[in-house]
């Protein structure tokens, strides 16, 4: 009955957990401490470690190999090599037993670990194709930019992705209302589009809002198609001298599956059968794994997307494969699980607690386990909901600047030498 209520009482529940969490870390410090130092995991039980997902237990298979990565990584008195070494080992175990979506997990997990970052250096130095991953930085005033392209198995294998080109404009500002920012990102974005799909591509041209409109931190597409500048209906009753510089754009909401009944795929594929564009672009809202990615990033790919992906909800992809056109993705981080923001906190104390005891001392040693032994999906067992996400309380007015950004470097792209008062004018 009193909705709010129950979501603050969710909150002081999490709250009182994370305090039952660290007391319990701190109490198991000075047990130790009292009782002898003899805490630190040797060599030979990380080896029997390394049998631990070939084990039955209580938790799932993934999480053990996921855990069993994250002591590895803490453990102490073993050197860079034999860390790598059993790494290996568990990979492969996990490339042998787990189906592909928990092998994708692992994989991300893998990212973090010594025998992860080694493999992504060597790849980023390389010139190498076997290696199958180009890697480059691009920093600006108000931004980077991240530019991966996976070119083969090897690389797909490496970073748990499909082969393609995946680039990330990183901003803070995007937050803030700064008409000159913004116009900056826009450029960026319209160049990064340029050089997926050319300078000027073929016409007409799809463009996919997906989203919920009554849902604001999922309606960044909805909004993105209502400030394009849509053109395949006007094309023919224009002079060659006014539309020389516009293609051919058109733009649809197809909206979600709970309320068309339709798969968003199945909308977009009909749609393409009638009009036959050449290309599609796809803008959606994004779950992010890292709260300080939430409304900072903008996200491309020409690998498509899958919708609902993030929140559990697993559509299916929109893709150049089931298509059979090229396909990008503009993407924006809106939301992030609650549990993520439980663990950023938990590990932000557990830091906090480890800085200021001395190291290799027996508390240290045990706080320093219990932080890296939290097993994946341990703060939504805490938690005992359904998933549970969060978002900034401005998200109304975020949400309709980086669409208007957005939609501006589309605009551009897809006409090239409009000008703003002409979009104005096309969109008002």
């Amino acid at each position: 009955k009193h909705p709010k209520l129950r979501t603050a009482i969710k909150i002081m529940l999490v709250i009182f957990l994370l305090l039952c969490v660290i007391g319990a870390g701190i109490v198991a410090g000075m047990f130790f401490g009292l009782f002898g130092d003899d805490f630190e995991i040797t060599k030979e039980e990380l080896i029997r470690l390394v049998l631990m997902p070939l084990m039955g237990g209580e938790s799932a298979q993934k999480e053990r190999i996921t855990g069993a990565f994250r002591i590895i990584e803490k453990a102490k008195d073993i050197s860079e090599e034999d860390v790598r070494r059993l790494e290996a080992v568990i990979y492969t175990m996990a490339d042998k037993f787990l189906e592909k979506i928990d092998l994708d997990e692992v994989r991300s997990e893998m990212r973090m670990t010594e025998l992860g970052k080694m493999l992504y250096k060597e790849a980023e130095k390389s010139d190498d194709e076997i290696q199958g991953v180009e890697a480059y930085e691009e920093n600006g005033d108000e931004f980077k930019i991240t530019r991966v392209k996976i070119t083969s198995e090897e690389g797909e294998k490496l970073l748990g992705k499909k082969t393609g080109t995946y680039i990330t404009i990183e901003s803070p500002s995007l937050r803030h209302c700064d008409p000159e920012i913004a116009e900056k990102i826009t450029q960026v974005l319209k160049k990064e589009l340029s050089s997926l799909a050319g300078e000027k591509p073929d016409s007409p041209v799809l463009v996919a809002g997906l989203g919920n409109s009554r849902i604001t931190s999922d309606s960044l597409g909805p909004m993105t198609v209502s400030n394009l500048v849509v053109t395949r209906h006007l094309l023919s009753e224009l002079s060659r001298e006014a539309s020389k510089n516009l293609s051919s754009v058109c733009a649809i909401s197809p909206g979600v599956l709970g309320i068309t009944g339709i798969e968003t795929s199945e909308i977009i594929s009909s749609v393409s059968e009638n009009i036959k564009p050449k290309l599609l672009i796809v803008i959606d809202a994004l779950a992010s794994r890292r709260a300080e990615r939430v409304s900072t990033t903008i996200q491309i790919t020409d690998t498509g997307i899958c919708p609902g992906s993030g929140v559990g909800n697993h559509r299916a992809a929109i893709n150049s494969e089931t298509l059979g056109m090229p396909v990008i993705a503009i993407g924006v981080p809106t939301v992030v699980d609650a549990s993520v923001l439980a663990e950023d906190a938990s590990s932000a104390v557990y830091d906090m607690l480890l800085s200021k005891i001395p190291e290799n001392s027996a508390a240290y040693n045990s706080i320093s386990e219990m932080r890296s032994e939290k097993s994946e999906g341990f703060y939504d067992n805490m938690l005992k909901t359904e998933p549970f996400f969060v978002t900034p309380k401005e998200i109304d007015s975020i949400s309709e600047r980086i669409s208007k950004i957005i939609a501006d470097g589309i605009n551009t792209f897809l006409h090239p030498g409009i000008t703003k008062e002409e979009i104005e004018i096309f969109t008002s």
